[in-house]
């Protein structure tokens, strides 16, 4: 439950600027863990998605339907909704030489994306009058390994019973191990403070998520919410929120990797 309400409120964190080059990304595999066999791929690029359905049609076969315009519209009361016409594309055989005057594009219907939280949310699809709603989440096949030494800085907002509040920018260096599969530990150090973050770690599609307790040299010590963990060879994002004492912080953390 303090997992999905961190992932909630990181949605409306992130998508609330109308879908600008800084929203959360929904590009990853979706699908609902009771009824495999079928999926949906969702690439975004800024506040447009290409969606993917795979499923079976009427005669049991595998379908494809695409939706490359799927345009996010609002965030309202928690949710994030996408929603375009989907397509049914037909064209000449994979094995033989491919001619383009043989693809043909029809239209059958529209398909919209409401997100929940970050990791969850339902797909709504309509196909020559007939009309799916289906419940997604992101799609986990391996748990990635962050474990390194980062360079960035934190640039986040202080509330509530803090000595400062509002605004600040923090350059920090960022060490992160992952002792299990859902086990993770980071040290934050800046000029200020090291804080030692310690706590569980769930994996949701490409990205990564922690809860757990933290505690710091100058004294602050307090529980922790990470959501949208990701690290390329180059670096590593995250979102986090602590609270501690009465004083909330949340912030956005990149870093470069310091050991490749």
């Amino acid at each position: 439950m303090i997992r999905k309400l961190a992932a909630t409120a990181a949605l409306l964190l992130a998508l609330s600027a109308h879908a600008t080059p800084f929203s959360s990304d929904t590009s990853d595999l979706w699908w609902n863990p009771t009824e495999s066999g079928w999926g949906m791929n969702v690439i975004q690029q800024g506040g447009i998605q290409f969606v993917t359905l795979f499923v079976y049609g009427a005669d049991g076969k595998a379908t494809w339907f695409v939706g490359p315009d799927t345009v996010f519209q609002a965030t309202s009361n928690g949710t994030a909704m996408f929603t375009g016409p989907l397509y049914q594309t037909t064209g000449p055989a994979f094995a033989g030489a491919f001619d383009p005057h043989a693809v043909g594009v029809r239209q059958v219907g529209n398909v919209t994306i409401t997100l929940t939280t970050l990791v969850s949310g339902s797909v709504s699809y309509s196909v020559d009058g007939v009309t799916v709603v289906k419940q997604v989440q992101r799609q986990t096949w391996v748990t990635e390994n962050f474990a390194g030494n980062y360079l960035g800085a934190a640039t986040g907002i202080y509330s509530g019973a803090c000595t400062a509040n509002g605004y600040q920018e923090e350059p920090a260096s960022l060490a992160v191990t992952q002792p299990t599969t859902t086990s993770i530990a980071l040290t934050y150090t800046s000029a200020a403070r090291t804080c030692t973050f310690t706590g569980t770690y769930e994996q949701d599609g490409r990205m990564g998520s922690a809860i757990g307790s933290f505690s710091c040299t100058n004294g602050t010590a307090g529980t922790f919410g990470i959501v949208e963990i990701q690290a390329t060879p180059a670096a590593i994002n995250m979102r986090i929120t602590t609270t501690a004492s009465g004083c909330g912080w949340q912030s956005l953390y990149s870093g470069a990797r310091r050991n490749f």
